[in-house]
């Protein structure tokens, strides 16, 4: 689905934005008469992906949203709720607990919780990763159209906890 949206945002964006490019196959072809300065760092590839695809009204698209809707939406999120008779899901924002409520093209607000320590560790390709302190939230998300009740229940837990921590600048390397 990413890939046929894509396509078709990024050609309608495109067009109206007045320049010599009007579609991602103008910018494929710019990108390949260019390689040496526009293609160092990345390829294309997704470029290449999207410009295969049909437009929004191709049955594989039309198929694929949905599958994405009933899975998400009916038997996700909707059928969690019901079952549980939840008004709400809260979670922490740490993973991607937005993912679900996006792909189901549901609400997602987040409200800030504090500061905590993170330790130092190794990355998984080995490499050490320093301690830091990292900002980290509660995310409050539901059903369709459950924005003013969600809005309602951030707010009162943001009062209540007062977790925003005003930002400050701090050098990211020491001063020589």
């Amino acid at each position: 689905m990413l890939l046929y949206e894509f396509k078709a945002d990024l050609n309608k964006y495109l067009a109206a934005r007045g320049s010599k490019y009007k579609t991602l196959e103008d910018l494929i072809k710019f990108n390949d008469e260019n390689k040496d300065k526009e293609l160092k760092l990345f390829g294309q590839e997704l470029f290449a992906q999207a410009q295969a695809k049909a437009d929004l009204t191709d049955k594989g698209y039309i198929d694929a949203l949905a599958a994405v809707k009933r899975t998400s939406q009916n038997e996700g999120i909707d059928a969690v709720m019901a079952k549980d008779n939840l008004d709400a899901i809260v979670s922490p924002t740490s993973g991607t607990t937005w993912a679900i409520a996006a792909t189901a093209g549901y609400p997602y607000i987040t409200v800030p919780l504090g500061l905590r320590e993170m330790p130092a560790t190794t990355n998984a390709a080995g490499a050490a990763v320093p301690a830091s302190i990292a900002a980290t939230g509660m995310a409050f998300w539901g059903k369709a159209w459950s924005e003013p009740a969600l809005i309602k229940y951030a707010y009162a837990f943001e009062q209540l906890t007062k977790g925003r921590v005003t930002p400050q600048f701090l050098p990211t390397f020491p001063k020589k």
